[in-house]
């Protein structure tokens, strides 16, 4: 069963940037790309066209989307018929303002882009792998437990 991400992000570039990480470090993964509010919702509510898109075990978002990471994150949390996904946000910000403003509003994590490119892939993949194989995740809790008892 692979390990569901949602990307939100508005950056196609940036979107191939992280599928590309993903496939390099093998991680089993499924990528989920929603490029702005409107679209993360329809996924996250299981609208059109996301009617059958299973349940994201994290959430990566670009706080710098158009319509403001800030935004988007509010909204998510609250959504309260959506469990809580850990969030974290993918950002080139580096400001003291804009990290402690994601943490009030409920991320789990801030994770820096990066400037170099091999920087980005460990990055990326170093995320996946500490969410999908060492914090227990609300939509893979059984996953879990299966391997740790193997």
């Amino acid at each position: 069963m692979p390990f569901n991400v949602l990307l939100i992000e508005d950056n196609p570039g940036d979107a191939t940037l992280v599928r590309c990480a993903i496939e390099e470090a093998q991680l089993n993964c499924a990528l989920y790309v929603a490029q702005n509010k409107a679209e993360a919702l329809a996924f996250l509510n299981k609208q059109d066209p996301w009617k059958r898109a299973p349940d994201p075990a994290i959430i990566l978002l670009d706080w710098n989307l158009p319509a403001s990471g800030a935004e988007v994150l509010n909204t998510i949390r609250e959504l309260t018929d959506i469990p809580r996904i850990p969030v974290i946000i993918y950002s080139s910000s580096l400001s003291p303002d804009d990290i402690r403003n994601a943490y009030a509003l409920g991320a789990n994590c801030w994770i820096n882009k990066g400037t170099l490119l091999d920087e980005c892939f460990e990055t990326i993949a170093q995320t996946i792998q500490f969410w999908s194989r060492v914090a227990t995740v609300p939509h893979h809790e059984g996953e879990i437990a299966a391997r740790g008892t193997t």
